[in-house]
């Protein structure tokens, strides 16, 4: 990495901030002012474009670095593509094991959090949430993410920039009970873009998760529609009791799941191998001093947001 493309901690720092700020307004504004959840859509299109999108390009435009390098604009195969969107799929019941254990957690020391995604009924809706839920996040949060903090933080190596950058996509989703879910996905893309060293993949990556999981919640919906269950809400905190066969069932998908995804992996592994090595050769750690300012934003992002999740300890606690 030469020097003149290095993207700045404080830059970076100052970017989280911005976003920061901007989720905890519309969560406040949203709370207060009775926002509908049609317009709460759109707003979140919005919001992700004009405040995450916007903002990481044109910080990397003002200071005159080079876009493509900086966000790793480069081309994919179709094999990787493919490799990719499976390994995405049979990671979801692994990671979904981890969450479904937090939330038996939960649920043992107290009550879960309201799913702050509505339930989906018709096929507009369906449409709609893959937009909002899956296609506008895998551009603008992968470009935030994957694009500025991961490049940022890359002075200090690899598997560092990978956790600085899935744990800062974990807090700005603000949800203490899916911080450990998210922060794996989060670890999950910002390796497939390391081993690719194409963005591309990270979106590819992030909107397959995104897209699955609301197809599923909407199948779900219409098979209890189907069996005659009436559902006010969809939370993976209150689901049923569950007989053993059942569980072992489950159990079964999870494991076979995980097999699969390591199989996948290995061979993601594989592939990447050459794109890895010449990656690398333009990639050279920086780990010159930061000045202990530079930080200061991304301090006061982690301050705001433990205030709003103290409430949410809070409302699982009460």
């Amino acid at each position: 990495m030469t020097k003149n493309n290095q993207i700045s901690i404080l830059g970076a720092n100052i970017i989280f901030l911005f976003g920061v700020i901007t989720l905890v307004s519309v969560d406040v504004g949203t709370s207060v002012f009775d926002i509908q959840v049609e317009i709460l859509g759109i707003s979140t299109i919005i919001v992700e474009f004009l405040f995450f999108l916007v903002p990481s390009c044109l910080y990397i435009l003002y200071k005159r670095k080079n876009i493509k390098y900086i966000l790793r604009i480069n081309k994919i195969s179709i094999g990787n593509v493919l490799i990719i969107m499976l390994m995405m799929l049979f990671a979801i019941p692994v990671i979904g094991l981890v969450n479904y254990m937090i939330q038996l957690l939960i649920n043992t020391i107290g009550r879960p959090l309201p799913n702050p995604i509505p339930e989906i009924k018709t096929i507009s809706e369906l449409i709609m949430g893959i937009i909002v839920i899956a296609l506008t996040p895998a551009i603008c949060e992968e470009v935030m993410a994957r694009g500025v903090f991961m490049r940022a933080y890359e002075r200090y190596g690899v598997r560092t920039a990978l956790t600085v950058a899935a744990v800062l996509f974990s807090i700005m989703h603000r949800n203490i009970q899916t911080f450990i879910p998210i922060f794996l996905m989060g670890l999950l893309l910002g390796y497939v873009v390391y081993r690719t060293n194409s963005i591309i993949a990270g979106m590819i990556a992030h909107f397959t998760n995104n897209a699955f999981s609301t197809i599923v919640a909407f199948a779900v919906s219409k098979l209890q529609k189907l069996m005659g269950t009436e559902i006010n809400e969809i939370q993976t905190a209150a689901l049923p009791q569950m007989d053993m066969m059942a569980s072992l069932f489950l159990l079964g998908i999870v494991i076979s799941s995980g097999i699969i995804f390591a199989g996948l992996f290995t061979l993601f592994r594989h592939n990447t191998e050459k794109t890895v090595r010449k990656s690398e050769l333009s990639n050279i750690e920086q780990k010159g001093k930061v000045k202990f300012a530079y930080y200061m934003p991304m301090i006061i992002g982690l301050i705001i947001i433990s205030v709003e999740l103290i409430f949410q300890i809070n409302y699982i606690l009460s």
